[in-house]
């Protein structure tokens, strides 16, 4: 038997090796290529039969030989292209290197057998030979059989919807009792009521022995095939009973992790000593109940068992989740210690134990003579013989079943002697001197099951540390017990017992109330800190975005240096060619080194700013060349102030402000308006309706007020007054019929409808392209999607033509 295929282990590396090989299928299993998954089949008996000299297989059988090992194939093929950056599964990848898979064998069956499991013709010479005869033969019958019928049919002898039977393998026609000498031939079957004979007509009797005889030889010689497979493949039986041995564990991990993935399981921390750190812990058998069902959820637990807390006493109300949880332990360290990843918190460990000694439940038997405490005591005495330090015990309602004084007593002594022996253990009861015993005893802690006073409902949440209240009087009171009964039944019990119950239900309160407030207190802790940490973020934003501030302000200074030097060089040259008056230079001197001493204190001051870590405004004469955001220098606006500050224009001061950027001009000897977008020296760009056009600035006119009045924005831009677009909008149709169109031809028809309304400002058209397979329409909306001036598009309301129509609204 390989490694893996197993039940309970206690080997530390056996333990690791098999939560390795099923985490690993887990992931394989939530990726997006699929593991193959068919054709698992067990052959051994195949091979065993194969093993014997002058056996041979049937054609099913090699069917289902040659798809076990395609997937036998599909599955070496699987690990070897699985990208190890994505998924690296090495414990798998050790199982599946042990195939052997020999090409020769999948080159031999495929000459014997077809994919639909049938045996070729070409198997063998022979076998081609003879199959080709029972061809001839059969269309030899059959027209003898179609000649017999309709010769029998044109008599009489038959109806004219009767058609040919087979009976014994061999073709008869069915003739009426009465009619049945009117064929010669031979009788092989009649009907259960006697009224129809199925005869053999004389003429096909010599054809039909024919092809039985042929039959027989097919058979022989097919059985020749299969013997001499067989004897081929004898060599290699124990390689092929290493591979179906390998696809039985793969198909074996494959289903545990395909349960692990139903429970939401993971792998564990595993050590080699015992104990039990688990967190979230959930049942795994109520939590595949619970999976159909959405009233319903299971509660997760905590549980520990370290060396200073080994035995846990759990006490609670009855149906409070005591049994449950012991269950659980139970059943998720049996299936860690078999293999299985189990249903807890990734931050969970385990150790190993070697043995679990387990009294759940009610082994009374009459043929045995044992009652419930006597096979409970049986229990007991196994258990103390031979559990040890590793050995982990799981007793339910410990105690029970006998007087309580006495059970209590005997159960005192039996937990101290466990306890003796070094053992872990999870044990319920209902025993108040046990409780006692467990908060005074080392090695033993109490636990609780939760419960709600308020709604009289458990909570199924397990709290160590403290014991339980069983909640007697408290259920009995809810399900309407008589009050003067529970106050007899309380004056029974003396006020001792009673006081203690009242205490643990007063600390289980108390309790409650502070872990509220503790959680209350971190949730609080919490979001004060992640405001703290985004206030943080924050200024770390802040922070850097002043350093790009300050870095772009020196950036744009630097540039405006070097314009002013260029506007200097200029202006000297100026002065030059216009001869001007000495006192008129050095009046243009004076203000071009005012200018000057202004960029230059505008540098100092981002200087200042980055070193006393803020930006501060440089003052009123510098918030003209400060852009809106950030206060940032905008050398484009001390330009203009500057330009309409003065203007030197042969040698005297002109009062006319010149065109600046964003100023509405016209080119001169044409109607086209448009937007100045840049001035480099005498050149300015100029943006169009339609086009970018740099000029000479003498050649363009700044517009007045009233002029600019008669230009009409469209998209943004400016365009010249059309004196026949009141024609165009008279004209204008807002529907378009591109049904029987090609894409190509639909999308030139919608361009110039959104042009065409943009320009005589119409804001709603419609596109009939019809409904069709929505191909067309399709087209046409990712198009519209791209142009900006559409604003929205949707479908014609259905009264109108519904998706055969759209209906485009413009953004004019």
């Amino acid at each position: 038997m390989l490694a893996g295929i197993n039940s309970f282990t206690v080997d530390h590396s056996v333990i690791s090796s098999l939560l390795g090989q099923t985490s690993e299928f887990q992931a394989i299993l939530n990726h997006d290529t699929p593991f193959p998954a068919d054709h698992y089949y067990d052959l051994n008996y195949l091979l065993d039969k194969l093993g014997i000299e002058g056996a041979w297989p049937e054609p099913a059988e090699i069917f289902n030989l040659k798809r076990s090992l395609l997937t036998q194939k599909a599955v070496e093929r699987y690990f070897i292209t699985l990208s190890p950056a994505v998924l690296n599964p090495v414990n798998l990848k050790e199982i599946v290197s042990g195939l052997v898979l020999p090409k020769w064998l999948f080159e031999r069956i495929d000459m014997i057998i077809t994919d639909e499991g049938i045996i070729r013709d070409n198997a063998s010479p022979g076998l081609a030979s003879v199959r080709g005869e029972i061809r001839t033969v059969s269309a030899s019958v059959s027209r003898k059989l179609t000649s017999v019928l309709r010769k029998a049919q044109t008599d009489g002898i038959v109806d004219r919807e009767t058609l040919v039977s087979v009976r014994n393998g061999r073709g008869v026609i069915p003739v009426s009792a009465p009619q049945r000498n009117k064929i010669s031939g031979l009788i092989h079957d009649q009907s259960a009521s006697g009224k129809t004979i199925f005869v053999e007509p004389a003429e096909v009797v010599a054809l039909n022995n024919r092809l039985s005889d042929l039959e027989h030889q097919e058979k022989r010689e097919i059985i020749k095939i299969l013997s001499a497979f067989a004897a081929d493949i004898r060599p290699v039986l124990d390689d092929l009973k290493v591979n179906f041995a390998i696809m039985a564990q793969i198909d074996y991990i494959r289903a545990k992790a395909l349960l692990c993935n139903r429970l939401k399981c993971v792998r564990p921390r595993l050590n080699k000593e015992p104990g039990i750190d688990w967190k979230e812990a959930r049942h795994p058998l109520l939590y595949l109940s619970y999976l159909s069902r959405s009233d319903k959820s299971v509660v997760p637990l905590d549980v520990t068992l370290d060396v200073a807390t080994r035995i846990i006493l759990i006490s609670g109300p009855n149906a409070g989740g005591k049994s449950v949880c012991l269950k659980s332990v139970a059943l998720i360290q049996y299936m860690l210690q078999s293999g299985y990843t189990v249903p807890l918190s990734e931050n969970s460990s385990s150790g190993i134990f070697s043995s679990l000694f387990i009294d759940i439940g009610d082994d009374q038997s009459i043929d045995n003579d044992l009652s419930t405490y006597s096979s409970h005591l049986l229990n007991m005495k196994y258990f103390m013989r031979q559990a040890g330090p590793d050995t982990l015990v799981l007793i339910d309602e410990f105690g029970a079943g006998t007087e309580p004084m006495l059970g209590g007593a005997i159960a005192e002594a039996i937990l101290v002697a466990l306890n003796s022996r070094g053992v872990y253990g999870v044990i319920t009861t209902h025993y108040t001197n046990l409780k006692h015993l467990a908060s005074s005893l080392d090695g033993a802690v109490n636990g609780a099951m939760l419960y709600d006073t308020h709604l009289m409902q458990p909570l199924f949440r397990l709290e160590t540390g403290r014991p339980g209240s069983s909640f007697a009087f408290e259920i009995a009171r809810k399900i309407g017990l008589p009050g003067p009964i529970l106050d007899d039944a309380a004056a029974r019990v003396g006020e001792e017992n009673v006081d203690f119950d009242r205490h643990l239900k007063d600390l289980l309160r108390d309790k409650r109330y502070w872990e509220n407030k503790r959680q209350e207190i971190r949730i609080r802790n919490n979001k004060l800190q992640e405001t703290i940490d985004r206030y943080e973020e924050q200024m770390s934003e802040i922070k850097a975005e002043r350093r790009r501030i300050v870095e772009k302000a020196r950036e744009e200074a630097e540039t405006l240096l070097g314009e002013t030097n260029r506007r200097i060089e200029n202006t000297i040259r100026e002065i030059r060619e216009s001869e001007a008056e000495k006192k008129r230079t050095r009046e243009v001197r004076r203000h071009l080194e005012e200018f000057k001493n202004e960029v230059l204190s505008l540098r100092n001051q981002g200087a200042d700013n980055e070193a006393g870590g803020a930006l501060a405004e440089t003052g009123s004469g510098h918030k003209a060349g400060m852009s809106e955001k950030g206060k940032q220098y905008d050398p484009r606006s001390r330009g203009k102030s500057s330009r309409q500050a003065t203007q030197v224009k042969g040698g005297k001061t002109s009062g006319i402000t010149p065109p600046g950027p964003e100023d509405i001009v016209r080119i001169e000897g044409t109607n086209t308006t448009g937007k100045i977008v840049r001035i480099e020296g005498k050149k300015v760009t100029v943006e169009t309706d339609n086009m970018i056009v740099t000029v000479d600035i003498s050649g363009i006119k700044k517009l007045t007020h009233d002029e600019i009045k008669a230009v009409k924005p469209v998209r943004g831009r400016f365009i010249r007054s059309d004196p026949g677009l009141s024609g165009r909008k008279l004209s204008f149709k807002p529907e378009r019929d591109v049904r029987g169109m090609r894409a190509e031809e639909a999308i030139e028809v919608v361009r110039k409808l959104v042009d065409d309304a943009a320009v005589v400002q119409y804001p709603t058209v419609r596109v009939l392209h019809g409904k069709g397979d929505g191909i067309l329409r399709s087209v046409i909306r990712e198009y519209l999607a791209t142009l900006p001036v559409v604003r929205k598009f949707r479908d014609e309301h259905l009264e109108s033509g519904g998706t055969g129509i759209t209906v485009i609204d413009l953004d004019i």
